[in-house]
């Protein structure tokens, strides 16, 4: 079974994760990263999507977004493809996103990596 497992620290000891059910369950999904937007009281879960039949060969990322404190993620959306030739050199697996919001620019800004296998 593949998905993004969800575990949960209390304030007061940030070192003791208690397992809680998943945020996502499906298989290839991996590397997750949440941003929350404290404006509109939610969290947009950010992951690397495998895809089939081309498991751990190709790959994009994709996101769902959930209000804060129901957890409940919508649909998903492809975020970004592979779609420069850097990108699909070797394979076309791109993933590791993070997502900051720069307040100087008003802007989001993504950041992520690629993979490259001969």
């Amino acid at each position: 079974l593949g998905g993004i497992q969800r575990y949960v620290a209390q304030t007061t000891d940030p070192t003791f994760f208690e397992d809680r059910p998943p945020a996502l369950i499906k298989f290839g999904t991996v590397r997750p990263y949440i941003f929350h937007d404290q404006a509109s009281n939610t969290v947009t879960l950010f992951y690397e999507q495998y895809s089939a039949p081309l498991l751990f060969q190709a790959s994009y990322i994709a996101a769902r977004q959930a209000t804060v404190g129901k957890w409940r993620f919508g649909r998903p959306k492809k975020v970004l493809l592979p779609t420069l030739d850097w990108e699909k050199e070797g394979q076309s697996r791109i993933g590791n996103p993070f997502v900051y919001y720069n307040k100087v620019k008003g802007k989001y800004w993504l950041y992520y990596s690629c993979s490259s296998i001969r």
